[in-house]
C-alpha cells in the first residue's frame, strides 16, 4: 500500500475514532492527515510523472521539490477554470474532475493550517468526515483523469510555479 492510500485510510480511522466524545486532537490530526493524503498523492505522481525511468532515487528529489505554497496557487486557479500563468496558452480547460481535485487540495491546505495553527479553532465528528470524503472523492477524480494532458499540466505547473 502506498503512503497516500495509508494516509487517507488513517484520517478516516482518527475522524471515527473514540465514538463518544472524539478528542479535538484526533479531530485535528484527521483534517491534517487527509490534506497529506491528497498532497502527497500529487506528488506521488507528479514525481513518477517527471522523472519516468524506474530511479527512486530521482524520484525522492523531485518529490522534495514540490512546494505547498505554489501547489496552493495553482490548484486555487485550477478551481476556478483555468491553468496557471503560461500554461493557459496550451489550449486546455480544466474538467470537472480537475476542478474538484484543485478546490479540495486549496480547501484541505486551508483546513489543515487552521487545525495545525488555531488553537482557538475546534471541529466536529460531521465537518472532519465530510473533509475526509472531500479527500476520498479527490482520490477517486484524479484516479479518472491522472494519464490525460490536463493532469500532466496540473502536475507540471504545480512543481514548476515560481519558475515560470
Amino acid at each position: 500500500m502506498s503512503l497516500h492510500d495509508d494516509l487517507l485510510r488513517q484520517a478516516g480511522q482518527l475522524a471515527r475514532s473514540e465514538p463518544r466524545r472524539p478528542k479535538q486532537a484526533s479531530l485535528r490530526r484527521a483534517v491534517s492527515t487527509a490534506y497529506y493524503a491528497l498532497f502527497h498523492l500529487l506528488i506521488f505522481e507528479g514525481s513518477t510523472v517527471m522523472s519516468p525511468m524506474n530511479e527512486p532515487q530521482l524520484r525522492v528529489i523531485v518529490a522534495r521539490a514540490f512546494q505547498h505554497g505554489a501547489m496552493k496557487a495553482v490548484a486555487s486557479d485550477v478551481s476556478k477554470g483555468k491553468f496557471s500563468k503560461g500554461y493557459g496558452d496550451l489550449g486546455l480547460a480544466p474538467s470537472p474532475q480537475l476542478r474538484s481535485v484543485a478546490r479540495t487540495f486549496y480547501g484541505l491546505q486551508e483546513k489543515r493550517h487552521e487545525a495545525d495553527y488555531d488553537i482557538g479553532a475546534s471541529f466536529t465528528r460531521d465537518e472532519v468526515l465530510k473533509l475526509v470524503e472531500q479527500s476520498e472523492q479527490a482520490f477517486k477524480d484524479w484516479k479518472q483523469i491522472r494519464r490525460t494532458r490536463e493532469a500532466m499540466v496540473f502536475l507540471q505547473s504545480m512543481l514548476l510555479k515560481g519558475r515560470d
